[in-house]
């Protein structure tokens, strides 16, 4: 008799398991069915793709060294996909004692190119696209040339980035420095 009820009781506890986990599967999936259409969705969606790789955890904007030495040469990337943009504009800060800028060109196309601030150690660069442009992840969108006087450790930091769409909306970036 003692058996019989210790038999039953797993059962019933076996029975009570399986309708547990066959609900929680149940809602984890109707939760996902809801979500997935949803912006909710697409930005954890982006959390967890940006999180499992690190080269989009770099800036929106940011500076790679191409050529170090007296003569440097230092390119501003996009780490993200930029649509339909109008103007994109950043500003960047030195040590105008040890750094002189020698030129600042873009290779993308159907764009002018205006130094706006031009003081030693401020440079703002308006980059003004003539139609609306899409600016890829990884894109190049302009080559500093410079030459270092010194042989210490220099920064060169890019500050106040946005760009502005074909709406006038202005979005602002996030940005970074570069030690050379």
């Amino acid at each position: 008799m003692n058996k019989d009820i210790i038999k039953s009781f797993r059962k019933k506890k076996m029975i009570n398991n399986f309708s547990i986990i066959a609900l929680s599967l149940a809602f984890a999936i109707s939760i996902n069915f809801a979500l997935s259409d949803s912006k909710i969705w697409n930005y954890l969606k982006t959390s967890i793709q940006d999180a499992q790789n690190n080269e989009i955890n770099k800036s929106d904007l940011y500076m790679e060294v191409v050529k170090s030495g007296p003569n440097n040469e230092i390119k501003i990337k996009s780490s993200k996909d930029i649509f339909q943009v109008t103007n994109l504009a950043f500003s960047f800060f030195y040590n105008n004692e040890n750094i002189k800028i020698k030129d600042i060109l873009t290779s993308l196309d159907q764009v002018e190119l205006n130094k706006m601030v031009d003081y030693e150690g401020t440079k703002t660069i308006n980059l003004v696209f003539k139609k609306t442009w899409n600016i890829k992840a990884w894109d190049i969108i302009a080559s500093i040339f410079l030459e270092k006087t010194s042989t210490n450790l220099e920064n060169l930091n890019l500050i106040n980035t946005n760009f502005t769409d074909k709406d006038n909306n202005i979005y602002y970036l996030n940005s970074s420095s570069v030690e050379f």
